[in-house]
This record gives structure tokens, C-alpha cells and sequence, in this order.
């Protein structure tokens, strides 16, 4: 789901809070667990902020990915997706000048 940041805020109820945030990555800094097929922990949701470029986002429907069941998003800059907890996905730059961190929650 590509959501607004402001929009992705709104929908949290208070039993979630922010409790990590990535750096910033680039293009050519990308760490390689985030490039290949990962879920984030029960009861954690990532929310993934583009700042500059696109980035592609594949969810999965499995941890083997059954491709037909596969979700691709393209997030643009300024936009906000959310990887629900122990969700299988991975990203890929799909511009020269991505920039993006990832914020995640977790119920308190």
C-alpha cells in the first residue's frame, strides 16, 4: 500500500510507536538484506519513505514467492509504503538518484 506519510500516521492507532529508523540509503548504498527476500518481525510494520527517486518495493505472498502472487510498487518521492509485519519483501533502486530510510513500529 503506498500511502502519504501524514495519512500512514493518521491510521495508527496509540498502541503503535515509531522505535527504529534506518539511515538514509542511496542507490549504491543499499544494504544487501534489504535487496534480497526479507520479513520484518511479528508486530512490527515498516514504513518505507522515498525522498528523492523511485524505489521498487516486491512483496511476496510466501517466503518462496509464488510469482503469480507477487506485488510490485513503485514508490515515488514523497510517498510513503508500508510492509506489514512478517510480510516477505525486498526493494531495488529504480532510479539513479533514490533516497530513502525506513521507520519502523511496533506495538507498545
Amino acid at each position: 500500500q503506498i500511502v502519504g506519510p501524514k495519512v500512514w500516521r493518521q491510521q495508527l492507532t496509540h498502541e503503535y510507536k515509531p522505535y527504529k529508523t534506518t539511515p538514509m540509503f542511496e542507490r549504491h548504498s543499499i544494504p544487501r538484506g534489504l535487496t534480497s527476500r526479507h520479513n520484518t518481525k511479528q508486530g512490527v510494520f515498516g514504513l518505507i519513505h522515498v525522498v528523492q527517486g523511485e524505489l521498487k518495493l516486491t512483496i511476496f505472498a510466501t517466503k518462496n514467492g509464488d510469482v503469480a502472487s507477487d506485488q510490485v510498487l513503485i514508490i515515488k518521492a514523497g510517498q510513503c509504503a508500508i510492509s506489514a509485519p512478517q510480510q516477505w519483501h525486498k526493494v531495488a533502486a529504480n532510479s539513479q538518484d533514490v533516497k530513502f530510510y525506513v521507520e519502523f513500529w511496533k506495538l507498545t
